[in-house]
């Protein structure tokens, strides 16, 4: 069996972490879609992770060994088989999905749709099904892709592109279940490392965009049920298992490092990577990998349960982590988990502030009250506007709090 190098799976990892929060913080992004109510954020996200992902997932239509899961149907398999008919559209169809904020002829448009519901069949059964099993080996080397990640942020696209036109054409019952479709696919891959869950937010912003600009049409009962997908309880469980999955990775580093059966190999490798040919700064030893391996691993662990914590007690805690972690390898882990807390945060009170939207909306405004920033525990601030309403959160986001906007339908 080929020897799986963990630190190298972890810094690919990593690297593509930061690569996607690059894109997806860039100031130069194209304003929303007021067609298809969405963001070309994905598309920069999708390109930066088609730049590292070049490979495609192997056998798509197999079913997965499923031996220790339970009866019933696997949406990765659903997954999989849909990205095999997405393949089968035209290039310029599948130009349409990834870029919706391009003018389109009409008759285009309604082709497409037309064209997508056996791809979107496949995802609403997925929404049912009894779990969700990539079956995917981990990465053997910072050259392995993580294909799963890049068939669900295209997916992700189809099922909002489906749910934008269907806005558009008085089909609001439509609309939400396809967005709940979409909610399940970035579940899917939320746990899978740090990667996973800021693909998983990114398909959950996306979907918030649609409903915020559309919060006019939806259903009390409709909006129930999707507020249920989008909960901040799937999203703190998704963020915690995530950490768990990147702290276990760590660990498990370390304990190759320490097992005379693979520390010699390992290390050549490591070294290499550390320390370049050419490289005035000696080599980091052994021990010193091995005791940063599994400090960075004790941090990602606490780090899921202090992400929650209010900023002042959340910055004691990270200042004196900091102060600790004289280590080089420690230092280099630590440097993206404040983007991950902010990613984190901001995912869980736009949740919160478009459920007290809704909410209003639909004539209680009790909630504004009732429901609470949850970086704060204190109501938003609610700020009318001509034709509806804001809603202000403390949390800062580029030095300025987050708001969301809502309009009162037209009567």
């Amino acid at each position: 069996m080929k020897r799986i190098n963990w630190f190298a799976m972890s810094a690919v990892l990593l690297m593509v972490t930061a690569l996607i929060l690059y894109f997806a913080s860039r100031k130069d992004l194209p304003v929303i879609d007021n067609r298809l109510n969405q963001t070309d954020r994905e598309n920069h996200i999708n390109h930066a992770s088609t730049e590292i992902n070049r490979h495609s997932l192997a056998t798509l239509v197999a079913p997965s060994p499923t031996p220790s899961h339970p009866v019933g149907i696997n949406a990765a398999d659903l997954y999989k088989n849909a990205s095999v008919l997405f393949n089968g559209l035209s290039d310029e169809e599948k130009r349409m999905i990834r870029r919706p904020r391009d003018e389109v002829d009409a008759a285009k448009a309604e082709t497409l749709f037309k064209k997508i519901q056996p791809i979107m069949a496949l995802l609403r059964q997925a929404k049912d099904a009894a779990y969700c099993d990539w079956a995917m080996e981990p990465p053997k080397s910072m050259g392995t892709a993580l294909p799963q990640m890049q068939l669900v942020m295209t997916l992700g696209q189809v099922a909002r592109w489906s749910a934008g036109y269907e806005f558009l054409s008085s089909d609001p019952d439509a609309a939400v279940t396809d967005l709940m479709a979409d909610a399940q696919i970035g579940r899917s891959i939320g746990d899978q490392y740090l990667i996973g869950f800021l693909v998983g937010s990114s398909i959950n912003k996306g979907i918030l965009e649609l409903m915020q600009s559309n919060a006019g049409v939806i259903s009390p009962q409709n909006t129930n049920q999707l507020l249920g997908f989008l909960s901040n309880t799937a999203t703190n469980d998704q963020f915690s298992r995530s950490m768990e999955m990147e702290a276990g990775l760590l660990t498990l580093g370390a304990d190759r490092l320490t097992n005379p059966d693979t520390r010699n190999a390992e290390m050549q490798e490591l070294q290499y990577m550390i320390t370049p040919p050419g490289a005035n700064e000696p080599g980091i030893s052994p021990e010193a990998i091995i005791a940063g391996l599994r400090r960075a691993s004790q941090i990602q662990k606490d780090f899921a349960e202090k992400a929650s914590l209010p900023d002042a007690q959340f910055q004691a805690w990270w200042n004196q982590v900091t102060q600790d972690s004289a280590n080089p390898l420690v230092t280099s882990m630590l440097q993206v988990l404040p983007s991950m807390r902010d990613r984190y945060q901001t995912t869980i009170v736009n949740n919160s502030m478009l459920a007290v939207g809704l909410a209003v909306l639909q004539g209680d405004p009790r909630q504004i009250a009732l429901q609470v920033d949850p970086t704060t525990g204190q109501p938003f601030t609610y700020v009318e506007t001509p034709d509806g309403f804001q809603l202000q959160s403390k949390l800062q986001s580029k030095g300025k709090p987050l708001t969301m906007s809502f309009t009162y339908p037209v009567k």
